[in-house]
């Protein structure tokens, strides 16, 4: 995970400007900017202090699995180039999350992803989380909550009309919930 997509998330967690959290953080607006834009790399400690200002606070994990804020930095680049690849990355989110231990699954969920501008796209992530978690009686973060990660337009993985009855009936609550519909099975490695 990036500087960039830390500092953004806790920045949009608060609702600041970049010239709020300038003023109460100590570091000056373009520096922001710089960083959150990923055109500057940062220091631990200058992010820590930046982090702290908005109440949020640093946590490394040792992992070679990505966050899925990374992931949703990584679905949101591919949705424009390859759009036919994002299948193949919600089943390698999947596998990620599934192949650590439960505290290191919540700590890679913990940070919200950014949109992917795809309403459905994020409605599938959301729900790909809280049903991961759920699945192990993990603590679910908030942010899956929030009510833009689900979508007004029903959303299938299935496209073919004869079977996608069958598959929204195998469509896990947490999916369905947001209106996009996945079947269990989808995720299941092959």
């Amino acid at each position: 995970m990036t500087a960039a997509t830390l500092l953004h998330a806790a920045r949009a967690r608060v609702g600041w400007s970049q010239r709020e959290l300038a003023r109460r953080s100590g570091v000056a607006q373009p520096s922001l900017s710089d960083i959150e834009s990923g055109s500057r790399d940062t220091t631990v400690g200058k992010l820590e202090q930046v982090l702290r200002a908005t109440g949020s606070s640093l946590v490394g994990v040792s992992t070679t699995v990505p966050s899925i804020a990374a992931w949703g930095e990584r679905l949101r680049a591919t949705v424009l180039i390859d759009p036919g690849a994002i299948e193949k990355l919600l089943v390698q989110i999947s596998d990620g999350l599934r192949s650590v231990d439960g505290a290191t699954r919540v700590a890679l969920c913990v940070t919200p992803p950014a949109s992917t501008d795809v309403p459905w796209l994020d409605a599938v992530l959301a729900a790909l989380v809280e049903h991961s978690l759920n699945g192990d009686r993990l603590p679910v973060p908030s942010w899956v909550a929030e009510p833009w990660r689900s979508t007004g337009e029903p959303w299938d993985l299935i496209a073919v009309p004869a079977l996608r009855h069958a598959a929204r009936k195998e469509t896990p609550e947490e999916f369905r919930r947001r209106n996009v519909f996945v079947p269990e099975a989808f995720f299941a490695s092959v």
